[in-house]
């Protein structure tokens, strides 16, 4: 999953992304809050009281933003403005259900939640955004001037590690500083490479594409 959503960050065009910002967010928020709205009545109706169906409705909201970046990046529409749009969507599908995981744990309505996070709602929010400030700028500086090096050095297969260990290393860092996805990091790993140069950028789509293919995804899909 994590190397799937590395290959939709390096195929992305960030620039073109922003573009289609306004439509994504609102698909997005759409995304979220339709489906809750039809789950929530439904649990309901089985007996269950209103805190445990939203805590089914948030659970259920979320679409599956790996599945959808790899379908689109097999069609070829990732980087157009409907695949981007779709993308884009399911990134903010996926923060705003892993917001509102957040806060539901934090608040634990109806004590439904037996082992509750004692964080504040401000503590959640701070990590978010925290993390995201500063992991993006420094990634976007840092990690190409890594592998621009790493591609000179006589180093078998230098900028594919380089892209492994970046994509681990932030996906566990959102995880555990930002308290968010790890697909997230994976994501950022992805669109921050592709600012190095052409050949690097190549050689890390050749070496991902035969870890992902030959081994990763097939297991992915049928487990």
């Amino acid at each position: 999953v994590l190397l799937l959503m590395f290959m939709a960050g390096l195929e992305v065009d960030p620039k073109s992304l922003l573009k289609v910002g306004k439509p994504a967010i609102f698909a997005g928020i759409f995304g979220v809050f339709v489906p809750m709205l039809l789950i929530i009545p439904v649990v309901m109706y089985f007996d269950y009281p209103f805190a445990k169906a939203l805590f089914v409705g948030i659970l259920l909201a979320s679409m599956s933003t790996s599945i959808s970046a790899q379908v689109m990046l097999e069609l070829g529409v990732l980087q157009k403005q409907e695949g981007l749009t779709m993308l884009g969507a399911a990134l903010v599908d996926d923060a705003i259900v892993i917001l509102l995981l957040s806060l539901f744990i934090a608040v634990n309505p109806g004590g439904i939640i037996t082992e509750a996070d004692n964080r504040s709602v401000f503590e959640v929010l701070f990590r978010i955004v925290a993390f995201l400030v500063i992991a993006i700028p420094l990634s976007w500086i840092v990690l190409p001037r890594i592998a621009n090096a790493m591609y000179k050095l006589p180093i078998a297969e230098g900028t594919l590690m380089l892209a492994i260990v970046s994509t681990l290393l932030l996906s566990f860092a959102s995880e555990y500083f930002g308290g968010i996805a790890g697909i997230t990091g994976a994501f950022i790993a992805g669109m921050s490479l592709r600012q190095s140069r052409r050949g690097v950028v190549e050689q890390i789509e050749r070496g991902i594409h035969a870890v992902n293919y030959g081994l990763l995804v097939p297991l992915f899909f049928v487990s």
